[in-house]
């Protein structure tokens, strides 16, 4: 990429560059498999579940049976997004912070730098079973992350395109190996962990390459889309809205009085 060199000094293909990508890729997926924090969490959903099960008879979350979670139903990996998405999202907040008047020393993001400044360099997905189930697990995730010292935020995301979740941002202090330097040091990775439930996890995993070209420019889309009603962007955008429309019934008739007798 052009900007990368022009304005970073980073030469997009320099070998290193990858290199110090996998070793991060490497860093993650030894902490999502190893650390005590991931294992206390698995712990207390396993907890959330049955409570959730006690007020509702159904569990909480896809994966399990019927007499509720062990701990290898909760196997969730966290994935480092690609260099390209990295280097596409810095550079957005590069401009966002470049063009705002108020920062009169503007230094921009360089590699050392995304893994506590892009929000999700880390992420990972929880699904759910009902539409009430992303913001019972998010808040006490969110409260649990908090007890233990860490920064942790719960947001509602609902966008026009059709995306319907609970993100929790949270950070956690890990030592990775700095691009270039060589040398490891304790940086406070950022993490996205999203919860969101079954039907919108099916649509979202057959849209998102759509979304992704999108976003890097590679097709384009139509300025009046929402009247486009044989492409892709409508279909895709509008059957999300009424999946989550969808839900809200489904919800409605798992809570009625003639199920809540019958329901095992």
């Amino acid at each position: 990429m052009i900007w990368t060199r022009e304005y970073l000094g980073i030469d997009y293909e320099d070998p290193e560059l990858e290199r110090f990508h996998s070793r991060f890729e490497r860093t993650i997926d030894h902490f999502s498999k190893s650390d005590p924090l991931i294992f206390g969490l698995r712990e207390k959903i396993i907890e959330w579940d049955s409570e959730y099960r006690q007020s509702n008879r159904v569990g909480l979350l896809m994966t399990g049976g019927d007499d509720g979670l062990a701990s290898h139903d909760l196997i969730y990996p966290v994935k480092v997004k690609s260099i390209e998405s990295i280097i596409n999202k810095a550079y957005r907040i590069n401009k966002i912070l470049e063009d705002d008047p108020s920062i009169r020393d503007f230094q921009p993001i360089i590699p050392n730098q995304w893994m506590n400044q892009v929000t999700d360099i880390c992420r990972g997905t929880i699904v759910c079973r009902y539409i009430d189930g992303p913001l019972y697990l998010g808040s006490r995730i969110c409260e649990y992350l908090k007890s233990l010292g860490c920064y942790s935020n719960l947001v509602a995301v609902a966008k026009d395109r059709g995306y319907y979740a609970y993100h929790i941002e949270f950070t956690f202090p890990i030592d990775v190996v700095n691009y270039r330097a060589g040398e490891a040091t304790r940086e406070d990775i950022r993490f996205e962990m999203q919860i969101t439930t079954q039907l919108q996890q099916v649509l979202y995993s057959l849209t998102h390459p759509y979304y992704e070209m999108l976003r890097v420019g590679r097709v384009m889309e139509a300025e009046n889309w929402q009247w486009e009603y044989d492409s892709v962007k409508f279909k895709s955008a509008y059957l999300s809205h009424t999946l989550h429309l969808l839900e809200s019934l489904i919800l409605e008739v798992r809570d009625s009085d003639y199920f809540k007798g019958e329901r095992r």
